[in-house]
């Protein structure tokens, strides 16, 4: 799934495809399996700790939870941040309050799920020693681009619209 791509010719679809299969077969290294395990891990130690928090009903200031201070952008500007809800959506989340997580912060669902499916991913990865589903690069690629442009937009329309 990570050799170098070679650039001499350019590779089809078809051609990607049968790579990233060849790839779920190749058993990986023990530095990454051990980078999808602590990486994983990680991934669902965030959910469980939002699974342990209490949605703040206002839809956010559930961090706050966490021993951290009330949102600095709140306190200077009275605007909402663009991370504004994000722990509470996360928290709402695992509690499968869907609407209340999407009211809260749209990004914040988008991410809680893309948090526990790669978590689940890169574990089961690290323990049978080669990939779950391997994924050619550009799929990889369009995923974290979709996610990080989609939460990017959400954070300008957020801010726009507190601007206004």
């Amino acid at each position: 799934m990570f050799p170098p791509l070679s650039r001499a010719k350019p590779v089809s679809t078809q051609e990607s495809s049968t790579q990233a299969l060849s790839a779920s077969r190749t058993k990986l290294p023990t530095w990454v399996r051990a980078l999808l395990l602590l990486s994983g891990c990680g991934a669902i130690a965030l959910l469980l700790t939002a699974a342990s928090l209490t949605p703040d009903e206002r839809g956010i200031g559930t961090h706050q939870q966490l021993g951290l201070g009330p949102c600095t952008v709140r306190q200077l500007w009275g605007i909402r941040c663009p991370a504004c809800g994000m722990t509470t959506s996360w928290s709402q989340v695992t509690k499968g309050q869907l609407f209340a997580g999407l009211q809260a912060n749209v990004s914040g669902v988008l991410l809680a799920f893309a948090a526990g499916v790669y978590g689940m991913w890169s574990v089961a990865s690290g323990i049978r020693g080669h990939w779950l589903v391997a994924l050619a690069d550009w799929q990889l690629l369009i995923i974290v681009l979709g996610l990080l442009g989609f939460t990017f937009t959400e954070w300008l329309i957020r801010l726009g619209i507190a601007g206004s």
